[in-house]
């Protein structure tokens, strides 16, 4: 994977995986629990890439955003090799 100049090796994995057209599908789209789509309703976030903007802490404080949400996005994330485009 070629190393973007402006910004370290990690950042540009990150980069990189950030395009994969799973993170462009519709959150609609996945089989998911109730809860995350309540979620993302409240949040107006309408693919996963809108989610991965934020770091976890911040999910964590987002209305509606609990532990099962986040359980549910790491299966989604991790049945596509994501999961390391989630931020601390």
């Amino acid at each position: 994977m070629p190393t973007l100049w402006f910004v370290g090796a990690e950042e540009s994995k990150r980069m990189m995986k950030a395009i994969h057209p799973i993170l462009l599908k519709p959150v609609e789209q996945f089989e998911t629990i109730e809860e995350f789509k309540e979620m993302c309703t409240l949040n107006n976030f309408n693919t996963l890439s809108d989610i991965i903007k934020y770091p976890v802490s911040q999910l964590l404080k987002k209305p509606g955003f609990g532990m099962r949400v986040l359980k549910d996005l790491l299966r989604i994330l991790m049945e596509n090799n994501l999961e390391n485009v989630l931020k601390d």
